[in-house]
């Protein structure tokens, strides 16, 4: 699966007249969108995105991982929150 870039997400969204939340700083980690039955649809971002933008910003895979716990998953910003996608490596290294 490709990912998708922030600019189809956006084109994507206006063609539908929706306003889909997204992560500040995090472009590089989108990977789709989701929706569920009833639900607006939402962004999903890669958890293995997600730290490897943070490093790319300076942080060390420790420092990512904590401030991703933080600051990102035990985030709610209410309806349209975006989505976190894990693979079976994150599951089984305990990154969930």
């Amino acid at each position: 699966m490709k990912p998708m870039t922030r600019a189809q997400l956006d084109a994507w969204a206006d063609e539908r007249d929706l306003t889909v939340r997204v992560m500040t700083g995090l472009d590089a980690a989108l990977i789709g969108i989701a929706q569920v039955f009833t639900k607006d649809p939402i962004a999903v971002y890669s958890y293995r995105g997600i730290i490897k933008e943070l490093v790319s910003q300076g942080m060390t895979p420790e420092e990512a991982d904590e401030y991703f716990r933080f600051n990102i998953q035990g985030a709610y910003v209410g309806d349209g929150t975006p989505a976190v996608m894990y693979d079976n490596k994150d599951v089984d290294n305990g990154s969930i």
